[in-house]
C-alpha cells in the first residue's frame, strides 16, 4: 500500500506540473514575431499551440485514469485486509469460547465428582464449597451440614445433594 501510495503522490505532483506549465495562464508560448509575419507564419505556431494543449490534456487524462487506478486498488487492499482481520478474530473468539466452555464442563463434572458419595473427601469438599459463589451464610449451614454428615453414609447422600442443587450441578 505504501509502493500505491507514493506513486499516486508522483501522478499528482506530474500533473499539478503539467498544468501549471501549460495551462496555467502566463505559461511559456512559443514567441511570435509580430512584425513582419504572414498569415502561414502565424498559422504554425497557433497549431503547435493548440497540438500542445491537446497532449498536455491527454496527459492529465491518463494520470488521472492512473491515479484513480492506484487508489481502487489501495482501497480494495485495505479492504481485503481488513476483512482478512475480521475473520481472524472471529475465529479467535470462537476458539477461546470453545476453550472456556470446555474448561467450565470439565470444572463442573469435577465439583460434581466432589459432592458425590463415591470415593468422598471431606476436605476437598469443604475446600470447594468455601471458594464456590454461593453467599456466606449459605456456605457457613451447608459446612456445618456437610460437617455434621461426614460420618453418617445415610445424611452424607442427602446433604451432597443439597450442595450440588444450590451450586447448579
Amino acid at each position: 500500500m505504501g509502493k500505491g501510495l507514493i506513486g499516486l503522490i508522483v501522478v499528482v505532483a506530474l500533473v499539478g506540473v503539467g498544468y501549471f506549465y501549460f495551462l496555467a495562464p502566463g505559461a511559456p508560448t512559443a514567441p511570435v514575431d509580430t512584425g513582419t509575419a504572414t498569415t502561414d507564419d502565424t498559422a504554425a505556431p497557433a497549431e503547435e499551440a493548440a497540438g500542445a494543449d491537446e497532449t498536455a490534456g491527454d496527459a492529465a487524462t491518463d494520470a488521472v485514469e492512473s491515479a484513480t487506478g492506484a487508489a481502487t486498488d489501495a482501497v480494495e487492499s485495505a479492504t481485503d485486509a481488513a476483512s482478512d482481520a475480521v475473520e481472524s478474530a472471529t475465529e479467535a473468539a470462537t476458539d477461546a469460547a470453545s476453550a472456556a466452555s470446555e474448561a467450565v464442563s470439565s470444572g463442573a463434572a469435577a465439583l460434581a465428582d466432589v459432592f458425590s458419595v463415591d470415593g468422598f473427601d471431606f476436605d476437598a469438599a469443604s475446600e470447594a464449597l468455601q471458594n464456590s459463589s454461593l453467599g456466606e451464610l449459605e456456605k457457613t449451614t451447608l459446612g456445618a451440614a456437610l460437617e455434621g454428615a461426614r460420618d453418617n453414609p445415610e445424611l452424607l447422600e442427602n446433604v451432597l445433594t443439597q450442595i450440588r442443587e444450590a451450586l447448579g450441578l
